[in-house]
C-alpha cells in the first residue's frame, strides 16, 4: 500500500463516520424511536391518601413527574398543579367522591388561588372568582362580568385502594388545555 492509497482510505472512513453522524439522528427520527420532549401528560398520577383530604376543604396538590428534553431527563419535577376537592357521596352512596380541577386559569394561566374567607377560587390576575363546583363567578360587588372565558377545567379523578398498604388513594388524569379559548382544548 502506497501513500495515495492509504489517503484514500482514510478519506473513505472519515466520510463514513460523518454520515453516520449525520445520519443516524434522522433515521432513528423517522423510525419514530426519537425521544419526546416531555413524558405523557394523559396517565392518571397518584395524588394524595384520601385519608389526608378533609371533607368539603380543597387542596392544592403539585403533580409531579419526569421531563425530558432532547439530552437531559429530570425526574420529580412539577408539571402542574391541580385542587382537590373530597365531597360526601351522593345519596345513598357509602364512599365518598373526589373532584379535581386545573389551577390554571382558563383566562391568561394564572395560578387559582382559595379564598377560604368565602369559600371560592380566585385569579389573582383578573379577580376573576369560581363556586367551588369549578363553575365562573360574577362579581356580586361591583356586578362585574367574569373575564375567565370558560369554567375551571375539570380533571377525570378516582380513588383507588393500594395493594400493598391498603390506603385509598386520589389519582388523577392530568392534562393541560388551552388558555383564552371558550372551548376546552387539550395541548399535547
Amino acid at each position: 500500500m502506497n501513500r495515495r492509497e492509504l489517503l484514500q482510505w482514510l478519506s473513505r472512513g472519515m466520510a463514513t463516520t460523518i454520515a453516520a453522524i449525520i445520519g443516524l439522528p434522522g433515521i432513528r427520527y423517522l423510525s419514530g424511536k426519537a425521544p419526546s420532549v416531555t413524558e405523557p401528560e394523559s396517565d392518571f398520577r397518584r395524588l394524595k391518601r384520601l385519608q389526608d383530604l378533609s371533607v368539603g376543604r380543597p387542596v392544592m396538590v403539585p403533580v409531579l413527574g419526569s421531563k425530558q428534553d432532547a439530552w437531559v431527563q429530570s425526574d420529580q419535577q412539577v408539571l402542574g398543579r391541580v385542587w382537590l376537592i373530597r365531597r360526601p357521596a351522593a345519596s345513598g352512596a357509602a364512599e365518598t367522591e373526589v373532584h379535581a380541577f386545573s389551577s390554571v386559569c382558563p383566562h391568561m394561566g394564572c395560578q387559582i388561588q382559595m379564598q377560604p374567607s368565602s369559600q371560592k377560587f380566585v385569579c389573582p390576575c383578573h379577580r376573576a372568582t369560581f363556586d367551588l363546583n369549578g363553575e365562573r363567578q360574577n362579581d356580586p360587588v361591583s356586578q362585574e362580568a367574569n373575564h375567565a372565558p370558560r369554567d375551571m377545567d375539570p380533571l377525570a379523578c378516582r380513588v383507588v385502594c393500594d395493594s400493598s398498604s391498603e390506603d385509598a388513594w386520589v389519582e388523577v388524569k392530568f392534562e393541560t388545555f388551552q388558555i383564552g379559548s371558550k372551548q376546552r382544548v387539550v395541548r399535547s
